[in-house]
């Protein structure tokens, strides 16, 4: 397990505020956020890589921020890797071994079933030189698991590799993972990376966290609309609630209908794509809030859905993936009226960001809804 209590520090004009943040045994957590957010220093604090302004660092239980780096049972895989070049793959992994003045014997066959379980054998007597760079990162990946590490700090694993090396080196992160078990942080500003390896996620921004949770929480109730546009989690669109019977009366996008929860003045909300329906000019039947607009744009990516973008109120624009046949035409062209549905049940409110603003980046606001 790994927790962060109250951790801030300072470097240079860059600041980490407050950082608070369990992970349990065997999870295996993302860290993301745009560069700069404050990513890397965390796992460089908790690598004893870069001094604590405060608070505490615990790993299985026991604070460590006092004690050397290597004294705290961490595995850490630079996002550069920090190979070796010249020196031979057998030697790279072992170098931690070395330090840790290992015997020949023990550190031979640590160093060869470290290499087996990354299938990077039959390199072990190359070079760094040369190689792609999939295997660079496996033997440092190597280099981190012979030591049998209770915690792996991975970052920017992957962020160097091209796309199809990028899913595949994933898939077999995640896979060795499930073996071992061994407790995993890594750092990452892609999201469709997160949800290829994640448990829980971390989103960073300037120095704070603004959010974590399971990767569904994240994408499905981000805390606000930083969280909402990074992790990309659907429609952003900007209203006004008041309360109302027990709920509240939302003015979004020319329309007034009931939400449930409690809602007062500007808000902001999430909805997905996929739970908007194109509807007839009867609308689709009670419950349901209609929205009329024009297609402004179409989008076919060649697979069972098209995605619209729908320009609907007086300032909003909103996507709606429509399924189809794969020998169906497209039906829809920019300039079609249009009008589409969801239940009030789907939207997500987000809220107020740390300034007390409902949403980022600049907006008109609309007013609240009529009596």
């Amino acid at each position: 397990m790994i927790e962060l209590q109250n951790v801030h520090a300072r470097f240079g004009d860059f600041e980490l505020r407050d950082i608070n943040l369990r992970i349990a045994d065997g999870q295996y957590c993302v860290l993301l956020g745009p560069p700069g957010s404050g990513k890397t220093s965390i796992i460089e604090l908790i690598c004893g890589l870069r001094p604590l302004g405060g608070g505490r660092i615990l790993i299985d239980g026991r604070p460590v921020q006092d004690l050397d780096p290597a004294d705290r049972g961490v595995g850490y895989v630079p996002q550069d890797y920090a190979l070796f070049t010249r020196k031979q793959v057998f030697d790279n992994i072992a170098f931690g071994l070395k330090v840790r003045h290992v015997p020949p014997g023990q550190l031979k066959s640590l160093v060869v079933g470290a290499a087996d379980l990354l299938g990077i054998g039959h390199l072990l007597t190359r070079t760094c030189v040369g190689l792609s760079g999939g295997e660079r990162q496996r033997v440092a990946l190597a280099r981190a698991m012979v030591l049998s590490p209770r915690v792996l700090l991975l970052d920017e694993p992957v962020s160097a590799l091209d796309e199809s090396t990028r899913e595949r080196v994933c898939l077999e992160l995640r896979a060795l993972h499930d073996r071992l078990g061994t407790t995993t942080i890594h750092v990452s500003h892609n999201f469709e990376e997160t949800r290829a390896v994640a448990d829980i996620v971390g989103v960073m921004r300037d120095g704070c966290l603004e959010q974590a949770g399971s990767v569904e929480d994240i994408f499905r109730r981000p805390r606000n609309e930083f969280v909402a546009r990074f992790v990309r989690a659907g429609n952003i669109l900007h209203g006004w609630a008041l309360p109302a019977d027990g709920g509240a009366r939302l003015s979004l996008a020319g329309q007034v209908f009931a939400i449930p929860g409690g809602a007062d003045g500007a808000v902001s909300a999430v909805l997905r794509p996929q739970d908007l329906r194109v509807v007839s000019a009867d609308g689709p039947g009670p419950g349901k809030v209609c929205l009329d607009g024009v297609v402004i744009g179409v989008n076919d990516g060649g697979g069972l859905q098209v995605t619209l973008r729908v320009a609907v109120g007086d300032s909003e624009t909103v996507s709606a993936a429509v399924p189809r046949l794969d020998d169906e035409p497209i039906s829809y062209r920019a300039g079609q009226p249009i009008r589409v549905a969801f239940d009030p049940a789907r939207l997500h409110l987000l809220e107020p960001d740390a300034a007390g603003n409902p949403g980022e980046g600049n907006r008109v606001t609309p007013g609240p809804p009529a009596t």
